[in-house]
């Protein structure tokens, strides 16, 4: 039984005590007077009944919070990986990179984002910048993306955000274009990073692949972060089209449910990343 499943059951049982023993609680409370003068030992029972209600939601909630607290949103990402469909199709023709990187900054520009064309960023080429108000889209054309492109440019995004756009809130995505991403970059597609205590701001990453159609991203969640990978990189609009989700699933997804089905909860609480 992996970790995922046990902290379902467990979060499961907990939720349910914390119901039944609320509705009981409150129920007893109303039909107090009644049960006393009806039967002063089923009152004293239900009043038993009540107390031990109470500790056991107390002892479940804190076994839970105790074991899955650090790691609970860590196993909720994972699983979310691991149940999304590999990729997805671009909802148009096959076409040249440039030509698909102009068709998203029309889009961008249609919908009021201001746009900044071809710059660099701590020696990185980024193709645009489009930005407005909380949603914000970086995009950088690679022709062989590595996963030590994707960490090196996800760096320099997360500089960027915080020390000289001072964002404090938002919803971004890191688009890559490409003609191949390799497997240890498409691994990383799915991720979200979370910045802030609160996560206040969050950033997916895209891999877009024009020329064959295909698009890595995480996209069974109802996001802000789904949706502008949907309408500006996908090229859609919610929800997903049957028809634009690649069925299979992808090589890193059954590593990673080989991991989570042998993790620990100190695995995941020490290095999320490596996990993939």
């Amino acid at each position: 039984m992996n970790i995922r499943v046990k902290q379902k059951r467990l979060y499961a049982l907990m939720k349910f005590f914390v119901v039944f023993g609320a509705l009981f609680i409150v129920f007893y409370i109303g039909a107090k007077p009644t049960v006393d003068d009806f039967n002063p030992s089923v009152s004293v029972a239900c009043s038993y009944a009540c107390d031990a209600l109470v500790v056991i939601n107390l002892v479940l909630i804190f076994a839970y919070y105790t074991k899955y607290g650090k790691c609970d949103v860590v196993i909720g990402n994972i699983s979310d990986e691991t149940e999304d469909c590999g990729y997805y199709f671009i909802n148009s023709e096959v076409m040249p990179q440039e030509e698909y990187i102009s068709c998203i900054n029309n889009k961008l520009c249609e919908n009021m984002f201001s746009v900044k064309k071809d710059f660099e960023l701590d020696e990185l080429d980024f193709s645009f910048y489009a930005d407005k108000r909380k949603e914000f889209v970086y995009c950088s054309r690679i022709d062989k993306l590595s996963r030590g492109d994707i960490i090196a440019y996800l760096d320099t995004v997360i500089n960027d955000i915080t020390y000289h756009t001072l964002k404090r809130q938002g919803n971004g995505v890191l688009l890559f274009v490409t003609d191949d991403a390799e497997e240890g970059a498409v691994s990383l597609s799915k991720l979200i990073v979370n910045l802030g205590r609160k996560n206040q701001i969050r950033l997916a990453i895209a891999i877009a692949q024009p020329q064959n159609g295909k698009l890595f991203f995480l996209g069974n969640q109802q996001t802000k972060r789904q949706q502008m990978i949907v309408n500006y990189a996908m090229l859609s609009a919610l929800p997903i089209e049957d028809r634009l989700k690649a069925v299979d699933k992808l090589d890193f997804q059954a590593a990673l449910s080989e991991k989570l089905n042998t993790a620990t909860v100190s695995d995941l609480t020490a290095d999320i990343i490596n996990i993939h």
